[in-house]
């Protein structure tokens, strides 16, 4: 998701994510293997985002040592924080050592997913369940969006 919203303009920095997306046979993309981490929140309370929207975190030029380049998705009661592996960036820490915003809700349940793997072993699966109790047609205000 963060690749498909990421500026034209950019996405030369990210040849090796696109690929990585791209392969059947997923492995670790970082090449110091480090982990691919996802950091999460649950925020109580019935639909409490009305619609799905993300922010794209970019550290300073000025800045090392912190991944380049972090996507933040929230929908429904949900939060989630990933890094967006960057082509040849060596740094070893991860969304955990950066210092985030806080989200505007209260949350009791947050953690972090190892997604590094590409086995899933029974106790680590994450089950998560969506529905909606109503659809609405918003194609009529998509129009001014179409990149031509």
């Amino acid at each position: 998701m963060a690749l498909t919203v990421t500026p034209f303009t950019d996405l030369n920095l990210y040849t090796q994510a696109i690929n990585w997306v791209r392969e059947l046979n997923h492995k670790n993309i970082f090449p110091n293997n480090k982990k691919l981490l996802v950091k999460y929140a649950f925020i109580p309370g019935y639909n409490v985002t009305e619609y799905p929207h993300f922010v794209i975190y970019r550290r300073k030029a000025t800045v090392f040592g912190l991944p380049h380049t972090l996507f933040h998705l929230c929908y429904g009661c949900l939060s989630m924080i990933i890094e967006v592996p960057r082509d040849n960036d060596l740094t070893k820490s991860t969304v955990n050592d950066v210092i985030l915003p806080p989200i505007p809700f209260y949350s009791n349940d947050s953690d972090t997913w190892d997604m590094s793997d590409c086995v899933i072993s029974k106790d680590q699966r994450h089950i998560i369940t969506l529905n909606f109790s109503e659809r609405k047609d918003i194609t009529k205000d998509i129009s001014n969006y179409v990149i031509p």
